[in-house]
């Protein structure tokens, strides 16, 4: 029964819209506190972003607003009546992993636990600390009646006694303590103490049962609006899909339904049920509208709004069709054989929507990807590249400099075999190079040299000696030894007590100050050589931010108040140090950390990814198929709908207690709110709804199967549509976008693209004339008589290139990193004539022939051991 003190109210509607609309009518006839901002909890910024100016539109200004996410909405309103609840959760996943890292570490109960860290491998302990903490984080949201039952004594698995050690040991508030307090907050209250304003939830789909347990105390004491989009009129919190429809696993005794709110819509049926049954709020206000357009989608829309299963549907709306089946392209599916076929087929459609409908404008389309770090690059490529379409991406968010690249790679070497590659890699970042004082153009110098000098792999004879491995020449410091010998004795004897004098300035023609550049380098290599001591190493959180910043930062990082640029690069460095830092203590946490777990953590920040919401009304938008994140638009477009990419089927863990306890009303699953936002995604279409995919293979043209949902959707469709022409919702696109196909009358394929319709035209002409590029013929070839082996090489491995380069004068690659990072163990053909070459080098030198083995092995030519005396013998 519903609380008498309780000021909670729902509104629900199928359209985005028409929410709007209410909630900026109490807004504006219903105004709050004009000192207080306007609270309004939202589930994801997108949405609070265009709810911001969907509310400008209707009241003129949209100002004095807070959005909260739900959660962030919760804890901040428990801090208001609470204040002695701290500002973070300490209990949130990124920080609980911390503590139950350092629990870990000291565990000595005999259990599966125990069994599993016998090891003593500390990343592995780190791994299992961060899952853990999802594990009790989805306990705390939807299990709470496990954690007061752990907390009081109930331990009947050892899931239980870490918590019970981990809530004992810290002094933080978890979400469940924070809810029983405000609970007895609440009790303690008098009935007519000053109301709490209010606040409005605007399409939030699913709340947790401990949520909603908290939003009901809550509702004692503040107004609360939930604006719910609900796709469908009537209850349908109990129906399922009938027998051999959509989902085996959705079969039930109960009623009948739309097959597709069956098959996708149960987070929202149970946000519906858990709303009529535990808060008892009565009967919702609501707002539904009928879809005005006479089209297929809006038919399919129109079914779900009534709960019509595909036979009552066919047998109802059908009549009131009055556009031509053949010309409705409301809802198209189109099956490519690449992402960027993908990309050039929506830029394609989007045109010839454009065409058709002058109301249209690119700000009226939404894109939505579930791979959105894979497809959002290649949309934006390919529509920037035509030039004709304005387009909003939602930006990737984090530490992406390449001094934090650099950063990571120098993290990567005190465990790493010290590779040629490896070494050089941090020097890509110019705040690297310019701390040592090196340029761009020095690299190519230097990877000469590098190679000149045999260097391949390990430090020196001890680092072998380490990974097991018998001393050898190809170690760093026998190369570089070899180039400072050079610089000392130019014209020293080819053998000196077992080293080889390595001239750069004699070989290369260079001056001196070719040294001064190797003993720059020389430095920076001894700055990485340094670094291996860090890998035993182990330390606070707080004393590993002093090392990085006084062993990395300050050795590797050039700090120039003249050149802004390096500062930048140098202060995303720093800033990722602090942010590992302060995470360590809020989390509460001054365990010792080994290097292998601060090396884990630190690349999980630098590499995570979060997206700033995209800017909305001046371009086509693209973002997140995700729930929350998508909002009405006259064109919705769902792209990269592939196999096994959407919905997602994260695996389950064997010690997750909600993964493997019965499915209750309102647990979340992410497979189910993949499903519920395909299905928020075609009703948030008002004109057009397009599906993409990679359904045919790149190689051999053979058919991949779609996304479950696509299939889903295409079974219905066939059904509902079942009889009309076309009965093919697919539309099957070519390999390549000059086919023929796109520019031929007998065909719906289309594209508006002169260049592709310039290819397409010259494939079709009999005489089969070339482009003015390719026209005539070419001088003919100067060839040399001598041809040097690299080119010769070249031309070999790639004669197309070498062509292409060499006669047409085009670059199609650039320069690239050459040194090996392997030992030689056998000589190749090429390999085999540089030794004979530099056999004859060494007999003009006068250089007696007994050592001619010996030199070529000091210099690193020559495999080690056995192979090398073979293969010169050979």
């Amino acid at each position: 029964m519903t609380d008498p003190r309780s000021r909670f109210h729902i509104h629900a509607s199928n359209r985005l819209e028409i929410l709007a609309d209410r909630l900026a009518e109490k807004l504006a006839f219903q105004p709050g506190d004009p000192l207080t901002a306007e609270r309004i909890v939202v589930p994801h910024p997108v949405l609070g972003r265009w709810l911001r100016l969907a509310l400008a539109s209707r009241l003129g200004i949209a100002a004095h607003l807070r959005t909260q996410l739900p959660a962030e909405f919760a804890w901040a309103t428990m801090r208001e009546a609470m204040p002695e609840l701290s500002a973070g959760q300490g209990f949130s996943p990124s920080r609980l992993r911390w503590r139950i890292f350092e629990t870990l570490q000291h565990w000595q109960e005999d259990d599966p636990l125990r069994s599993y860290l016998e090891d003593g491998d500390p990343r592995k302990r780190f791994e299992l600390a961060a899952r853990l903490a999802q594990v009790y984080d989805r306990c705390l949201l939807y299990r709470p009646a496990w954690i007061r039952a752990w907390q009081a004594g109930e331990t009947p698995h050892w899931q239980a006694r870490l918590w019970n050690r981990l809530a004992v040991a810290d002094g933080e508030r978890h979400w469940v303590d924070a809810i029983d307090s405000y609970r007895q907050h609440l009790s303690g209250s008098a009935l007519d103490s000053p109301a709490g304003g209010r606040a409005s939830f605007f399409a939030v789909a699913s709340l947790s049962p401990s949520y909603l347990e908290w939003l009901r105390g809550a509702a004692t004491k503040m107004d609360i609006h939930l604006f719910l989009l609900s796709p469908c009129c009537e209850f349908w919190a109990d129906i399922r899909a009938p027998h051999g429809v959509v989902r085996a696993d959705a079969v039930d005794e109960y009623a009948l339904g739309n097959e597709l709110l069956a098959a996708w819509g149960k987070p929202a049926r149970d946000m519906q049920a858990l709303l009529a049954d535990d808060l008892g709020t009565g009967t919702p206000e609501e707002f539904y509208a009928e879809p005005p357009m006479p089209t297929r989608l809006a038919q399919v829309q129109r079914d779900m709004l009534h709960l019509r299963t595909v036979d009552e549907g066919r047998a109802t709306d059908n009549s009131a069709v009055t556009d031509s089946a053949a010309v409705d392209n409301s809802i198209q599916i189109h099956v490519c054989h690449s992402a960027t076929r993908e990309a050039e087929v929506l830029h394609d459609r989007l045109l010839g929507l454009f065409d058709a409908h002058q109301d249209i404008q690119p700000a009226d389309v939404l894109v939505l990807t579930p791979n959105l770090d894979e497809y959002a690059p290649v949309v934006d490529a390919v529509f920037r590249s035509a030039g004709v379409v304005p387009l909003n991406v939602a930006r990737q968010q984090r530490p992406d400099s390449a001094a934090v690249q650099a950063f990571l790679d120098l993290l990567a070497l005190p465990d790493s075999r010290y590779g040629a590659h490896a070494v050089l890699a941090p020097l890509r970042a110019a705040s690297s190079r310019a701390q040592f004082a090196l340029d761009e153009d020095d690299l190519a110098v230097l990877r000469g040299w590098l190679d000149r000098a045999g260097i391949r792999w390990g430090i020196d004879e001890a680092h072998l000696h380490e990974e097991g491995v018998p001393a050898a020449s190809h170690t760093w410091r026998a190369g570089l030894r070899r180039l400072l010998l050079g610089y000392a004795m130019q014209d020293a004897p080819m053998l000196f007590k077992g080293e080889v004098p390595l001239s750069i300035g004699d070989d290369s023609g260079s001056d001196s100050g070719d040294y001064e550049l190797l003993g720059r380098f020389i430095r920076y290599c001894e700055s990485t050589f340094d670094l291996r001591a860090l890998r035993q190493a182990q330390h606070s959180p707080a004393e590993w931010g002093e090392l990085l910043r006084e062993r990395l930062l300050n050795v590797f990082f050039a700090d120039s108040p003249a050149w802004p640029e390096l500062r930048r690069e140098r202060d995303a460095v720093a800033q990722l140090v602090e942010d590992f830092v302060n995470e360590c203590r809020e989390a509460g946490s001054a365990a010792s950390i080994p290097f292998a777990v601060l090396r884990d953590a630190l690349l999980e920040r630098a590499t995570e990814t979060t997206r700033m919401a995209a800017r909305l009304a001046d371009g086509v938008t693209i973002g997140q198929l995700a729930s929350g994140q998508i909002f009405p638009a006259a064109v919705v477009c769902a792209i990269g709908m592939n196999d096994g990419a959407f919905p997602r089927h994260p695996p389950r863990q064997t010690f997750d207690l909600v993964d493997t306890d019965e499915r209750r009303l309102g647990d979340r699953d992410l497979r189910d709110e993949d499903r519920f936002a395909f299905l928020e995604a075609l009703m948030a279409a008002r004109r057009c709804f397009v599906v993409t995919y990679t359904g045919r293979d790149l190689r051999e043209d053979s058919a991949i199967p779609p996304s479950l949902v696509v299939t889903e959707l295409q079974q219905y469709l066939a059904a509902r549509f079942a009889g009309e022409t076309p009965p093919a919702f697919a539309t099957q696109h070519p390999l390549q976008p000059f086919s023929r196909r796109y520019f031929s009358a007998e065909d719906a394929l289309y594209s508006y693209s002169p260049a592709m319709a310039q290819a397409a035209a010259t494939l079709a002409s009999p005489s089969r004339e070339l482009p003015d590029r390719f026209a005539g013929t070419l001088p003919a070839d100067d060839v040399d008589e001598k041809v040097a082996l690299d080119e010769l090489v070249r031309f070999a491995v790639a004669p197309v290139r070498h062509f292409v380069e060499k006669r047409l004068g085009m670059t199609l690659r650039l320069d690239s990193d050459e040194l090996d990072d392997e030992e030689t163990l056998e000589l190749d053909g090429r390999g085999r004539w540089a030794l004979r070459n530099e056999l004859i080098q060494l007999r003009e030198a006068g250089v007696k022939e007994a050592v001619f083995e010996a030199v070529l092995r000091a210099k690193g030519h020559l495999p080690e051991g056995n192979a090398g005396r073979v293969q010169y013998g050979a």
